[in-house]
């Protein structure tokens, strides 16, 4: 930091507060450094130093204890370990006498362990070298040294067994050698005398001189036999034979002259095989051979005394072509390697022994040989299992997803160091930037191919010593691993490593807010003695999720301690590169890469050629130079030098020529490697490789083109392979030669195989890809492959001679999940490739239309990828029925199952119409075993309607909408701190502006190229494509209302005070401000917050302060009109007082001849003529309404406006509502541009989309029950009725009651009523007691007539009218009259048995009981006493009295069913608060005693909670609890968290998340569920949890909110009414652990015969108060003002 920074500033952007809300403790800090003096000083950073030692963890030693810790610290230098999943074993043999052997395993072994692996999610490899191998793979005697490259990457990857041999009895082949040290052959060819073997030697050798040092290297052999790689299989014959006579001359040469004249070590590697070099290095050489090598050793019986014989060379070495002195040479070679194998292997030698059949030598025919081969492999299956599984175990214990992710970068960073030279004057200003006094990030930035990651690489390495030496280096490559690919977990990595490297131990939020705020705080860890340099490498890789392009999360400000260095592509598409060129100020920090200049291509290629231990002649560099000069690129150099690196000193000038650009090049080398390989099998393992979603593995490529019958006829043209299987040396050798143009990057969580430059998939995809035809046959391949169509079964095939047969390829199986683990290869492809290859049927059958590929999906990623499969699908099938269906029923279903994957059920059932393209489909969905809830009517939105999409996202109320031009887009802003752009077309997420902290307000301006943000103190304009921020308005706040007006609305009007403010915000000048008059006196007169403004091209309006008058600026003549006052004040006569309604909404036609307002009160919207000074038209709304978002169409034709839960469309020619589009919750906003797609925000803060042009569908489908609302619905004895009370319209006398069938679904009786009931409760399937509102007296209701038989005496009190029913006691207990005490009824005569005094003046104001209904208590709210009753003795027990605040109500006070404790709410300090912070909480008592038992309360959050109270504003006080059993409470609180805890201890059991709004407890001790309700219209979402673990069970969103719920009595179904009109609506328990509740019991039909309905009298002519001399109950009511704050 410099020194004259600002403490603020470094505050606000160290820790993202200029950008962002954070959640940590922090505001404190911050607020007493601006009561004191500004000052910069170590004390202050220190106190924040401090703040991030609190929330990060306290710091220990510096100082590295294992090479782990080096690594974390950046250590680039370090050994990596191996962090692949990777079981990886190279198979050592010699060819012919293990062929059954190899091919047995292949068959039967492999694929088990390769099965195996897959469930422990490791990858089975095996590298077998001695099969299928094309002519064109020993053409170039390349075969072992691709062999042994191939065993040291076995070594390296492989997590355990890395080497298996079969060596048996042969020795094998001597290698011939490719190259030969110069000074050895010179020396070789002195000793020989014969003249032809000098010319032989001469014929394929040639000296090359490029070689450092100069080598003897052989020609290929079609050099001088072309037909030896000839398709024409006589010549190609000839020209082996030739070439096995003049090599057995060669070599046999070379074995003899070099025993002669070297020692003994030189001498025996022109005389040992093949297979001893592969033992040497593979074995003898190996760390831990007995844990990583496996030997397999066969003997065979008899084989000693055989005599000489074709058959016999095939399993031994003999003298039937050898002389004998040879043949025991080469048999004590091979003895003295079996010991030393032996020696070295110790147990790891699995032996066997069976005899030698003379006609075969092995024969699988016989049954001893087939047991043999059989058990062998059984054994190789069972030790190979052994192994692993301890190597997996070790590597577990070790295993640690950071240091796999710090390895990974680790690694990726050595190889590009290895291969970097040049560059010093980028590396010198990079150099003096970590050891310079910067204080912002250093950014390089270039084209693709320019280099800029061997540069950040090169840094990385050199970083430590720039700094210091013990400087912590973090670096990571984004989009090499998975973690580095997506913005959470690249923060959480970084930040992880920050904290372990200066020895922090904390765990990272998974919360990406607070995420940011950890990453930023971690920055505060670096101090003088060990500073922080922080790399990221290519931000153009970031996936876009979260916003991460926009660099929101990243500091830019940095600590003094602190370097940052970056790197991105130069193009604004990759969005990173404009925005950090538009918020780094200091420019000379912003790098474009530079072209190489010739003296950086003369030091890069010498150091290439020194590391490569190659020259060039003089006229070979010559060239290189011209043509790199020519294009200076740092990928062609590659190219050219990759080339040049091939040419021997004495290639001849044809064979010395280079490409002229990099697509030439690509080109050149494309060509090639099909002349080296084979034009079929390198199109198509290229096209596949180019042509897939994002890579492959290098086991799918291989089973890919294993399954390609076109490939496998070219590699097999002249021989049967043991199992039809790419040989994989082919695959191997082809990567090989590409290794620097492929990297290894992670997809899926696994690692594949990808090109790295952009320019070879534009050269593969013109080259192999531009046919339509190859385009989809290949996507079909890949489709099939993911579909597993091959694994496990025979694929046919035909040969090139037409020859037919089927074989199994050995692939990999596909199931949706492999163990646990999701197979997210298929789930990520397989839908695209199927897609792509245009197979609808397949795509829907195996994924789309495929209901558990659907579930697994959702589960393993997130509704976005499903709906971008979706989009890609119907792009490409237009008019696809099921499809379409299918995606509509998703989109209509976010808010659902982003919530609960599991709730893919229900929300397709309920809204998915059965046909018969989806009869399957629904069918699957209904035998899905994961339990559900389902109810018995469609509630739920169906597809087809106006309703397109229904987009979940925030999560905080949404404050503004705006819609682009082109109506394409939709802009919304919430309380949560966000601002995000939505696809009206696709109904996706575009992007989100995240942790802005308050933004009030968002708009699309300049024609929808830039968008603008009110914040709290700041106006912002962004730039709608890219996000980048054009400009801050600092002089602007959201205090002053401001409106866009202009062509384009470019301009921005802001009033302030008594004045006015234009701005163009294209340019940001100040177009005009004047005042349009002089400050007003009275403040309500002034234009500010919360006054409103409106703009159209040329004029702007705006309220005053109190909204009570307004005024209109004229933009192009910069005037101002007079105020005007919006309505007229009037006398309410109900009142007595003057009403003065405001301006609420505020639009102009768009025409501008009128000023449309209104208000929320009477919801009259006014035209006025602002030029006239009149009103020429008013509306008339409806007071029940409130009329919002109000706005006109571009044709002045159609007005709208949000009222309810509707947008209303109205005609301003006809002055009549035209259409309306009807919200299942409360609509906010709504906009509009073309009249047809409609956009729209809601309570519940989804964003809808509608087509107006299509057919309405009606919301509220028409109900078995006439009811505009059901206030009370009960369950009878008999679970198939239940009796409910409601209202027909929204008149108050409309009341009636009903008898529902939930079989039928109907109502089987129903009475209409002449006052409203208050309570209810059933006693039986008979009878029920009811309360009415006029006379408060309880009344007997016959369920079957429903009609009134009799009265209990007395009356009750009018406003706690509520009584408890005793059933074991047969009683009824309520409050007296006067509520001064309890009294006790008995029900069968309705008599009062018992008053319960309580020896006070308290007035009562509820009671509760208990089951065995032998106890009971009151309370009183003003006292805050409880009083425990003891029913059976009559009295009273004890009076209990807390010493905090009581919070005594029905919500409040709950006597546990045993009657031995009382729990109620109090208000008050609680144990152990640390901050003095009153909270709401439980207190447990013991009924008995009278005594205080334990205090319920979550002291962690409290504290947490009120340590930074006015940063989150969220606590722990309790809203409803509810007893689980004996020792458990539930209890819900204004944080949303269930919490469960023990009432005789106070601990917490559980905390339960999962409702994101308050929530409604329903329990039932009969049922083994907890049912909770997510009430807010934000959520609507049904829970069940387990009663024992709380577990979350099942869900259900809704789209209305939900009433009356409730069990029925036999806890089977959930009850509830729903919408307007209302319905009774019921769910089933579908699939739930030991409880098979779908099925439907039987009870018994109680209700019989035609209901007349009719007409129930509850008020009657003795309804009046008359007390009864003979009541028990004297105490009167007195009708005093508190007891209107009882009202219900």
């Amino acid at each position: 930091m410099e020194q004259g920074a600002e403490f603020e500033e470094e505050v606000d952007t160290i820790l993202g507060l200029d950008r962002m809300k954070t959640r940590h403790e922090l505001r404190r800090e911050k607020t007493l450094h601006r009561l004191g003096e500004r000052r910069r000083s170590s004390k202050a950073l220190l106190s924040f130093k401090n703040a991030a030692d609190k929330i990060t963890g306290a710091r220990k030693h510096d100082t590295a204890k294992t090479p782990l810790d080096a690594i974390l610290q950046g250590d680039l230098s370090a050994e990596c370990p191996s962090t692949t999943k990777i079981v990886r074993i190279f198979t050592s043999s010699t060819f012919t006498d293990t062929q059954h052997e190899r091919n047995t395993l292949m068959r039967f072994g492999y694929p088990v362990l390769k099965a195996w692996c897959q469930q422990l999610g490791y990858d089975f490899q095996v590298v077998d070298m001695r099969w299928g191998i094309r002519d064109q793979a020993t053409d170039d005697h390349m075969g072992t040294e691709i062999c042994l490259k191939e065993l040291r990457m076995c070594q390296k990857l492989s997590t355990g067994p890395n080497f298996v041999s079969l060596m048996s009895h042969k020795y094998g082949y001597t290698d011939f050698p490719r190259c030969i040290d110069a000074r050895e052959f010179e020396t070789i060819m002195d000793e020989i005398k014969s003249t032809e073997t000098t010319a032989l030697f001469n014929k394929w050798y040639r000296k090359d001189l490029n070689a450092e040092p100069p080598v003897y290297v052989a020609f290929p052999i079609s050099t001088h036999l072309p037909d030896f790689i000839s398709n024409d299989k006589e010549k190609k014959d000839a020209a082996k034979k030739a070439w096995w006579g003049e090599m057995e001359t060669l070599q046999r040469t070379l074995e003899e002259v070099a025993q002669r004249v070297f020692d003994a070590e030189t001498a025996h590697k022109f005389i040992r095989s093949i297979t001893e070099t592969e033992v040497h290095a593979g074995l003898l050489t190996a760390a831990d051979p007995p844990a990583q090598c496996l030997w397999l050793r066969r003997t065979l019986n008899g084989i000693e005394t055989q005599d000489n014989s074709y058959l016999l060379s095939r399993f031994q070495e003999c003298g039937d072509n050898s002389s004998e002195e040879k043949v025991q040479k080469v048999r004590k070679m091979h003895a003295d390697l079996t010991r030393s194998m032996q020696a070295k292997l110790n147990d790891s030698v699995l032996s066997y022994t069976v005899d030698w059949d003379p006609e075969k030598g092995i024969n699988p025919e016989l049954e001893s040989h087939r047991n043999y081969l059989k058990q062998m492999t059984e054994d190789f299956v069972s030790r190979m299992r052994d192994v692993i599984s301890l190597a997996i175990t070790r590597h577990r214990q070790i295993d640690d997803p950071l240091v796999e992710e710090v390895v990974e970068h680790a690694q990726f960073c050595q190889k590009k160091c290895d291969s970097f030279h040049g560059r010093e004057d980028l590396r010198k200003y990079i150099g003096d930037y970590v050891a310079g006094m910067s204080n912002e990030p250093l950014v390089l930035h270039g084209d693709s191919g320019s280099g800029k990651t061997s540069v950040l690489a090169m840094a990385a390495r050199s970083s430590a010593a720039w700094a210091r030496k013990n400087a912590v280096v973090v670096v990571r490559f984004i989009g090499t691993t998975p973690s580095s690919s997506n913005l959470m977990g690249l923060l959480a990595s970084i930040t992880q490593q920050i904290r372990r490297a200066y020895h922090v131990d904390q765990n990272v939020s998974m919360d990406l807010r607070q995420l940011v705020d950890e990453f930023a705080l971690s920055l505060f860890l670096p101090t003088v003695e060990r500073p922080l340099v922080l790399i990221l490498d290519s931000l153009d890789m970031l996936d876009p999720s979260h916003n991460a392009r926009q660099l929101q999360w990243l500091p830019i400000r940095l600590r003094p301690n602190v370097k940052v260095i970056l790197s991105t592509l130069t193009d604004a598409q990759f969005e990173s590169f404009p925005i950090l060129s538009s918020i780094i100020r200091t420019k000379e920090n912003i790098i474009k890469v530079p072209t190489l200049t010739q003296a950086d291509f003369e030091e890069i290629v010498d150091g290439w050629l020194k590391k490569r231990r190659r020259n060039l002649t003089a006229d070979q560099k010559k060239m290189l130079m011209h043509m790199c000069l020519k294009c200076p690129s740092p990928l062609f150099l590659k190219l050219t030098f990759d080339k040049a690196c091939t040419w021997t000193s004495f290639a001849a000038q044809s064979a010395t020529v280079l490409e002229a650009s990099i697509r030439t090049c690509i080109d050149g080398l494309f060509q090639r490697l099909e002349d080296m390989h084979g034009q079929i099998f390198v199109s198509r393992a290229l096209g596949y490789l180019t042509i897939s979603r994002s890579g492959l593995t290098e086991t799918e490529l291989e089973d890919v083109l294993s399954c390609d019958d076109d490939v496998l006829n070219d590699v097999y043209m002249y021989w049967t392979p043991p199992i039809r299987r790419l040989p994989p040396m082919l695959l191997l050798r082809l990567r090989d030669d590409l290794k620097h143009y492929l990297v290894d990057r992670c997809a899926d969580h696994v690692k594949v195989v990808s090109w790295y430059h952009r320019q070879f998939i534009e050269a593969a995809e013109n080259r192999y890809l531009s046919n339509v035809a190859t385009n989809k046959k290949l996507h079909a391949a890949l489709a099939e492959f993911f579909a597993g169509t091959w694994a496990g079964r025979e694929k046919e095939y035909v040969t090139p001679k037409n020859e037919k047969g089927s074989a199994d390829r050995h692939v990999t199986s596909q199931p949706n999940k492999f163990g646990t683990t999701y197979n997210m290869r298929k789930l990520a492809n397989l839908p695209y490739h199927r897609s792509m290859a245009g197979q609808l049927q397949l795509l829907k059958e195996e994924t789309l239309c495929n209901f558990e590929f659907l579930v697994d999906k959702l589960k393993a990623t997130n509704l976005w990828q499903i709906m971008d499969d979706f989009a890609l699908a119907r792009r490409l099938f237009t008019d696809d029925e099921a499809l379409a269906n299918i995606d509509d029923v998703l989109r209509l279903s976010q808010v659902a199952l982003f919530d609960d994957a599991n709730q893919l059920i229900p929300q397709i059932l309920g809204r998915l119409k059965p046909n018969k393209s989806n009869e399957a489909f629904l069918a699957k969905c209904r035998g899905c075993p994961v339990p559900f809830l389902l109810p018995d009517k469609l509630i739920l939105t169906q597809p087809g309607g106006q309703l397109i999409h229904s987009m979940a996202g925030h999560k905080g109320d949404i404050s503004s909408l705006d819609l682009s031009v082109d109506s394409k887009t939709a802009l919304t802003c919430s309380d949560d701190g966000s601002v995000r752009l939505w696809s009206t077309e696709s109904g996706q997420q575009l992007r989100v502006y995240d942790g802005l902290g308050k933004v009030s307000r968002a708009r699309f301006c300049c024609r929808d190229q830039y968008f603008l943000i009110d914040q709290a103190n700041k106006l912002t304009l962004r730039n709608a494509i890219t996000g980048e921020k054009v400009f801050d308005l600092n002089s602007v706040t959201d205090d002053y209302p401001s409106c866009l007006c202009g062509e384009n609305q470019s301009v921005l009007v802001v009033f302030r005070v008594g004045g006015v403010m234009a701005l163009d915000l294209t340019d940001q000048s100040t177009l005009f401000t004047f005042e349009c008059f002089d400050a007003p006196a009275e403040d309500g007169m002034r234009f500010e917050h919360p006054s409103i403004a409106a703009g159209s091209r040329n004029y702007a309006a705006v309220t005053t302060k109190d909204q009570v008058y307004f005024a209109v600026v004229d933009i192009k003549k910069k005037t101002c009109s007079e105020l005007f006052r919006g309505f007229e004040p009037f006398k309410d006569e109900d009142v007595g007082e003057e009403i003065q309604y405001e301006v609420d909404e505020m639009t102009f036609t768009a025409d501008e001849k009128h000023l449309v307002y209104s208000n929320v009160f009477s919801n009259d919207i006014v035209f006025f003529d602002f030029r006239l000074k009149k009103k020429v038209q008013i509306v008339r709304g409806n007071p029940d309404y409130y009329t919002r978002s109000l706005k006109c169409s571009n044709d002045s034709k159609v007005m709208y406006f949000v009222k309810s839960t509707f947008v209303t469309f109205f005609d301003l020619k006809t002055s009549n509502h035209s259409d309306e589009l009807e919200h299942t919750v409360d609509v906010t906003r709504a906009c509009t541009n073309d009249m047809r797609t409609v956009v729209t925000s809601a309570e519940d803060s989804n964003v809808r989309v509608w087509d107006r042009s299509r057919k309405a569908q009606t919301i509220s489908q028409t109900p078995a029950i006439e009811a505009n609302r059901i206030r009370m619905l009960h369950s009878l004895p008999n679970p198939r009725y239940v009796l409910g009370f409601g209202f027909k319209s929204r008149a108050n006398d409309s009341q009636f009651l009903f008898v529902y069938d939930l079989e039928k679904h109907r109502p089987v009786r129903q009475r209409e009523l002449d006052s409203s009931i208050l309570h209810m409760e059933v006693l039986s399937d008979s009878e029920a007691l009811i309360v009415h509102d006029v006379v408060q007296k309880i009344k007997v209701l016959k369920i079957d007539t429903l009609k009134v038989t009799r009265e209990f005496q007395g009356y009750l009190p009018s406003r706690k009218y509520k009584f408890k029913l005793n059933k074991k006691r047969n009683e009824v207990v309520c409050l007296s009259g006067g509520r001064h005490a309890v009294k006790v009824y008995e029900i069968s005569t309705g008599h009062v048995t018992a008053m319960l005094q309580t020896g006070t003046q308290d007035k009562l104001d509820g009671i509760s009981t208990c089951s065995p209904g032998d106890r009971l208590v009151a309370w009183s709210e003003d006292s805050g006493r409880l009083f425990v009753f003891d029913l059976a003795r009559r009295k009273l027990q004890k009076t209990i009295e807390s010493r905090h605040t009581a919070m005594l109500d029905e919500e409040g006070v709950l006597l546990h069913p045993s009657g031995n404790h009382v729990v109620f709410k109090v208000e008050g300090l609680p144990p152990q608060d640390k901050y003095e912070q009153a909270e709401i909480y439980l207190e447990v008592w013991d009924t008995n005693k009278g005594s205080l038992v334990t205090s319920l309360v979550d002291v962690e959050y409290h504290n947490r909670y009120s340590s930074s109270k006015d940063r989150t504003g969220s606590s722990c006080a309790v809203d409803m609890f509810e007893f689980l059993d004996d020792s458990r409470l539930l209890s819900t609180h204004d944080d949303f968290i269930l919490r469960v805890f023990n009432i005789q201890s106070g601990n917490l059991l559980h905390r339960v998340f999962g409702h994101r709004t308050a929530v409604e407890i329903v329990y039932s001790s009969e049922a083994p569920y907890v049912l909770t309700y997510g009430s807010w219209t934000e959520e609507m979402t049904l829970r069940l949890w387990d009663k024992k673990t709380f577990s979350e069970i099942a869900s259900y969103t809704l789209d209305r909110t939900v009433n009356n719920l409730g069990y029925s009595s036999d806890c089977r179904r959930i009850l509830g009414t729903i919408g307007k009109p209302a319905e009774v609506v019921t769910w089933s328990l579908h699939n739930f652990p030991g409880r098979t509740s779908e099925e439907k019991a039987s009870y018994e039909e109680l209700f019989h015969g035609q209901d007349a309905g009719g007409f129930l009298e509850l008020v009657g002519d003795d309804d009046q108060v008359i007390l009864d001399p003979s009541d028990p109950d004297q105490d009167m009511e007195e009708n005093t003002s508190d007891d209107d704050d009882d009202f219900v």
